[in-house]
């Protein structure tokens, strides 16, 4: 008869619990969105699984916790990844400029005194050649066809004023996505366009190219005004002067590690805190072995569309979140763990700068996750699981966030001990616990404390 080892025993009774405490949460979102087909019913949860375990396994990998983020978002976000063999999270970060850039200024959430609109500026760092593009066009296809049919309605009243001879105000020039754009043009279109922008570049390294090769009359400093949501007065020689009051600016596209640093320590954009709005998603790289020719279902593609097109609806009413008592816990104890490592010696200005950030993030991350879950129909109050998701979500941002740091800057910061205690056990698995303790003068206790 074999006996398991002690620490297989374990092992299995956690995956076990695991994988039972997640059965019911599948199964459910599983039946909402597959309820007559089978097949896709047992694969979402297969998936689902899937992404258990492998988060389990590889915990030194941030991830967004998709299995939080509602009934259908998870499905849409699997469904897609598996089709294109690319990281969920990626889908994920697509999901969130969508939903913020169709939100536009309708929703906002209120914490004490401050007011957070839901628009983030998301980067994906991934090689040449990941699928940054098409993995990312279900998502991203409904705010185009938005996009085309607001030009068409600019187009024909520019047309009907320039036939009346110009009487009366100027048409506002209606757009949801720009690309390519000078400083003038993007300035013109946030004042024509209160409700909101998203800038789409396939390839953000453009967009940081172009900063500063117009002008260099402070343009960093209005993208940092941007990110906040608060005016600036613009005055050109050639044009009339404009205020960008409460502009609202959703930025997202992709960028290669080994181009990343070029971009980012040019033209100034490593300081005034510029680079800490961004959040950053550096996916895990998956390699697929076998060709996978399964479609998008288009029941979920319509879906999205019709949650995007009911978000972005001129119809749809203005709303405002504020969290509820849990919520608010969940949030103080994030904030007090940030002013722990904002306080940490150990720590880079430049980490500092992200740490601080962060703490906006939450708030709209907390937004976008309860509109995920909820819809136009989602209620006031956002609840704990959601402020929950949002901190979750947050910390991988900032662990990505740090990871473009290294990229961009070199890993400057000395281990900690419990980093570095680690890192020599990963290299010595089978080592003499007790002796190494003792050599280094560090207790047992603390030693199965860094690995607990």
């Amino acid at each position: 008869m074999c006996t398991k080892h002690p620490d297989f025993m374990e092992c299995e009774e956690r995956v076990r619990e695991m994988l039972s405490l997640s059965y019911s949460d599948l199964s459910r979102s599983a039946s909402m969105l597959y309820h007559d087909d089978m097949e896709k019913w047992q694969r979402y949860i297969i998936n689902g699984y899937k992404e258990i375990l492998l988060r389990e396994y590889d915990r030194e990998q941030p991830h967004f916790p998709l299995s939080m983020y509602g009934s259908f978002a998870p499905g849409i976000a699997e469904e897609i990844a598996t089709a294109y063999g690319v990281s969920p999270d990626m889908i994920a970060a697509a999901m969130f400029a969508a939903v913020g850039a169709a939100a536009g200024n309708k929703f906002k959430v209120v914490h004490g005194n401050f007011i957070n609109p839901l628009s983030m500026w998301w980067c994906l760092v991934a090689p040449s050649g990941y699928g940054k593009t098409e993995p990312l066009a279900p998502i991203l296809q409904p705010l185009h066809d938005i996009n085309k049919q607001l030009i068409a309605q600019t187009k024909a009243a520019f047309s009907s004023w320039k036939q009346n001879g110009q009487q009366g105000e100027r048409p506002r020039k209606r757009q949801l996505i720009i690309n390519d754009t000078t400083p003038e043009a993007r300035d013109e279109l946030l004042a024509d366009n209160p409700e909101g922008l998203l800038i789409y570049r396939d390839e953000l390294a453009g967009l940081f190219n172009d900063i500063g090769r117009y002008n260099n009359s402070g343009e960093v400093e209005n993208y940092l005004s941007i990110w906040s949501g608060k005016g600036y007065s613009v005055n050109r020689k050639t044009s009339e002067p404009l205020y960008i009051q409460n502009p609202i600016l959703t930025i997202f596209g992709g960028i290669q590690p080994e181009i990343i640093a070029n971009v980012f320590r040019s033209r100034g954009m490593m300081v005034n805190g510029f680079f800490a709005r961004w959040s950053f998603v550096c996916p895990t790289i998956f390699a697929q072995r076998t060709f996978n020719a399964l479609a998008i279902d288009n029941t979920i593609v319509e879906y999205w569309r019709e949650f995007i097109e009911a978000l972005h609806d001129e119809d749809t009413q203005p709303r405002t979140f504020t969290l509820n008592d849990e919520a608010s816990s969940i949030h103080d104890r994030f904030f007090a763990r940030i002013a722990d490592e904002l306080s940490d010696e150990r720590s880079t200005s430049r980490e500092r700068e992200v740490l601080a950030k962060l703490r906006v993030m939450v708030f709209r991350l907390a937004g976008l996750i309860h509109l995920l879950k909820y819809g136009i129909s989602a209620p006031s109050l956002i609840d704990a699981e959601t402020m929950g998701a949002a901190v979750l979500s947050v910390e991988a941002i900032k662990a990505w966030n740090f990871k473009a740091l290294n990229l961009i800057e070199g890993d400057s910061r000395q281990m900690t001990q419990k980093e570095l205690v680690r890192a020599i056990r990963a290299q010595w698995p089978s080592m003499n616990v007790s002796q190494f303790c003792d050599a280094v003068s560090l207790s047992r206790d603390t030693f199965n404390y860094y690995f607990r």
